[in-house]
């Protein structure tokens, strides 16, 4: 693998995270990296990072289209009613 600038890494990650399809990992990839540098964090430990971040959004955008897909007539929240 050949070193690349900073501004070609960005573009390349964009380009692979779309053909493989990990929205989250293009749209987190810089910020985590600039918190893995301060950090000091391992290559390792970067990835695993990004992964998670990739893996978290999944689980909340599935949980999101679980409720819309099963057509709950009107969302409820449990808390104090007035007039009870």
């Amino acid at each position: 693998m050949s070193g690349l600038t900073d501004q070609a890494a960005d573009a390349a990650i964009g380009s692979a995270c779309r053909c493989l399809h990990l929205p989250t990992v293009r749209d987190e990839a810089t910020r985590i990296a600039e918190l893995a540098a301060q950090e000091r964090f391992t290559h390792r430990a970067y990835l695993a990072e990004v992964l998670a971040a990739e893996v978290d959004e999944r689980d909340a955008r599935r949980r999101a289209r679980r409720v819309v897909e099963a057509h709950f007539p009107r969302i409820k929240t449990v808390g104090t009613q007035s007039g009870m």
